[in-house]
C-alpha cells in the first residue's frame, strides 16, 4: 500500500470519527433537552397539584402568602372562575385582562387541569401553563418560562462541547 493510499485512509477515518463524535453530541443534546424539559414541566405539574390541595385550608391571605415564596422564576397566578385574576406574581392583578379564554383556564375549568405552551401576553416570552381547578371554582396557574428551563440545558452545553 503506497503512502498516497494510507494518507487518503487515515483522512477518511478521520473525518467518519468526527462525524460520529458530532452526531453523538447532538443525539445526546436533543435528548437532554426533551428530558429536562420534561422534568421541569413535570416539576410545575406536580407543585400546583400540591399547592392547589391546601386552597380549602387556609384562608385567602395565607394562600396569597404561600404563592409569594414560590421561585422567582416561577409564576403563579389566582384566578376566579368567571376569569377575573386575583393575584399575580409578576403583574399587578387588577390591571390584568380577564383570563377566561386562555386555553389552560377553560381546559382547567372543563377537565379539572390544563396545560399549553404558548407566548405570554404579560411578560411576552414562550412559557409553559399548567392550571388546576380549586374547590371554590377558581383556577391556580403555575407557569414557567422556556428561557429558565433551556437555562439549565445551556450550562452543561460546555461540558459537551468539551467532550466533543
Amino acid at each position: 500500500m503506497n503512502k498516497q493510499m494510507k494518507k487518503r485512509i487515515y483522512w477518511a477515518l478521520m473525518l467518519l470519527s468526527a462525524v460520529g463524535v458530532v452526531s453523538a453530541c447532538i443525539l445526546t443534546l436533543i435528548i437532554t433537552i426533551r428530558y429536562s424539559t420534561d422534568q421541569a414541566e413535570q416539576t410545575i405539574r406536580d407543585l400546583t397539584n400540591t399547592i392547589s390541595k391546601t386552597y380549602s385550608y387556609v384562608d385567602s391571605d395565607e394562600y396569597v402568602n404561600l404563592l409569594v415564596h414560590l421561585p422567582e422564576d416561577m409564576r403563579a397566578t389566582l384566578i376566579s372562575a368567571d376569569g377575573t385574576v386575583l393575584y399575580d406574581s409578576d403583574a399587578t392583578a387588577s390591571e390584568m385582562e380577564n383570563h377566561a379564554d386562555r386555553p389552560e383556564i377553560q381546559e382547567a375549568l372543563q377537565n379539572g387541569s390544563g396545560e399549553t405552551m404558548r407566548k405570554s401576553a404579560t411578560v411576552n416570552a414562550s412559557t409553559y401553563y399548567y392550571a388546576v381547578r380549586l374547590q371554590d371554582g377558581g383556577v391556580l396557574r403555575l407557569a414557567r418560562q422556556y428561557s429558565s428551563i433551556r437555562s439549565v440545558v445551556s450550562g452543561w452545553l460546555a461540558g459537551i462541547v468539551v467532550v466533543m
